[in-house]
């Protein structure tokens, strides 16, 4: 992902959904069929790069690493990937939705020179917090922390026993 040379941040992906408010954008990559075989993030129609939703025929559908649709061998359609240069000058709208503060369509990544990314079906983004670890290292703290308090105790009640003789 490029930097942008304004904020020294990082640029951010989202995918574009359809809502009755209008295009908005997501991070969500969360795929789901509705009712009439759309390809869905959230309830909400994911878009391709012709700005309409992707309808597949059955869930034996493909996703290729540049986000092309196809089943039985026939493109369907190539995924809407959008760029934010500048994630500041997103608005966040709930339900992992967002839109441009000046209501400009974000640009797109796809076919971009600038961008590369690589999606992949099945899989899903996880954190990237190891739980196991950030428990026993809370753990740890909370223990150290409470040895401490004990020490302090202790040299609080010699204190005031030197205090009172």
């Amino acid at each position: 992902m490029p930097i942008n040379p304004e904020t020294n941040q990082k640029s951010a992906l989202f995918y574009a959904v359809n809502t009755p408010e209008g295009v908005r954008y997501t991070k969500s990559s969360s795929i789901t069929l509705n009712a009439q075989k759309q390809l869905t993030i959230n309830g909400r129609a994911l878009l391709s790069v012709t700005g309409q939703p992707i309808t597949v025929q059955s869930e034996n559908f493909k996703v290729n690493a540049d986000g092309t649709v196809s089943e039985n061998g026939q493109n369907l359609g190539q995924i809407d990937v959008r760029v934010a240069m500048d994630t500041r000058n997103l608005a966040r709208e709930g339900n992992d939705l967002y839109r441009t503060a000046d209501n400009q369509p974000l640009p797109s990544a796809v076919n971009n020179g600038q961008m590369s990314y690589t999606l992949s079906q099945g899989v899903s983004e996880l954190s990237n917090v190891d739980v196991t670890k950030s428990y026993t290292d809370m753990t740890t703290a909370y223990r150290a922390f409470e040895t401490n308090q004990k020490v302090v105790q202790a040299y609080d009640k010699k204190s005031l026993e030197k205090s009172s003789e």
